[in-house]
């Protein structure tokens, strides 16, 4: 616009002076003002041209900026996401040192009972337990454990070999686990019973190993018992597990685990029978039951096989 004005006032002043002179001279003067004019338009139309030049430089300087700025929050929001991830996962991991591996229950450092994970060398598999950290001096991994029948114990060799399960609640921890943990140094075992009228009663071994499939996954030692529900186990020492599909126990005609309703170191069927049914019955042999009198069949409510390495 200041441009365009001077353009004017300049044609203005041209036109002034051009009426003023005489005749003789005007055609000098109109000439001369053209060539002002013709001047002042290009000299005009050249700072036109740069300051177009100038604002399509602004133009795009904007537009650099703006895509600059879209860039960076989107590298910020980038950056914003990837601190979150990696935070997560340092906890996970963090989480996932607290559950192990460790060798053994006992060498879980927190000492509060839960799942953890459990490895005996460096080159073997993990596997989950559930550890016992506050009942007879902790360090405790649980075998089994039933207390509301929701979970089938009347399965095969194979699912009894595996194991099967959730730990922390109804839980067999598979034999090829058991004979591992038991091979690999000497443990105890602790066995806790609980009927349907709430007595809670335990029985402890000193000593307590089971061996490979090769062997039938036999209880090949038991030790000193200690306790008040009575020696129920001793009577089968030296027997192998059997399962209803596998009739490893030494009664010719009968398939202990099929007559049980169960899975066990069977002898003659005998007075323990804690992967048998679970029901609340006085006098049923397909019962969870612990009878170290040969002749108390009672149902369990509640039952919790636990080993720990005796040096713990």
């Amino acid at each position: 616009m200041g441009i365009l004005k001077g353009s004017i006032v300049i044609s203005l002043c041209c036109i002034l002076i051009w009426s003023a002179e005489p005749a003789s001279a005007k055609s000098d003067s109109v000439k001369k003002m053209l060539h002002q004019i013709k001047d002042s338009i290009r000299e005009n139309d050249g700072k036109i041209v740069k300051c177009q030049l100038q604002i399509e430089t602004v133009h795009a300087d904007l537009k650099k900026l703006q895509d600059d700025s879209e860039w960076l929050k989107k590298t910020i929001q980038e950056t914003l996401f990837w601190q979150k991830y990696l935070k997560e996962i340092m906890l996970e991991l963090h989480e996932a040192r607290k559950r192990g591996p460790f060798g053994s229950c006992g060498a879980e450092p927190s000492k509060v009972s839960g799942k953890y994970l459990i490895q005996l060398e460096r080159s073997a598999d993990e596997f989950e337990v559930y550890c016992e950290q506050s009942k007879f001096g902790g360090g405790w991994t649980v075998i089994q454990q039933r207390h509301n029948g929701r979970v089938n114990f009347f399965r095969n060799w194979f699912e009894y070999r595996r194991g099967f399960g959730s730990a922390g609640d109804e839980f067999w921890l598979g034999l090829d686990n058991l004979h591992k943990l038991t091979a690999h140094r000497p443990h105890e075992l602790l066995v806790e019973v609980k009927d349907f009228q709430g007595n809670y009663r335990y029985a402890r071994y000193t000593s307590f190993q089971i061996g490979s499939e090769s062997e039938q996954f036999s209880l090949k030692l038991l030790g000193t018992y200690d306790g008040d529900a009575g020696d129920a186990l001793r009577y089968n020492v030296g027997q192998n597990f059997s399962t209803p599909d596998r009739d490893n126990d030494p009664w010719k005609g009968v398939n202990c685990a099929a007559d049980r309703h169960g899975a066990w170191w069977y002898k003659d069927c005998g007075p323990s029978n804690l992967n048998g049914r679970y029901q609340n019955t006085d006098d049923d042999l397909e019962a969870m039951y612990w009878s170290a009198s040969h002749s108390d069949w009672s149902g369990m409510a509640y039952t919790r096989m636990m080993i720990r390495g005796r040096d713990e």
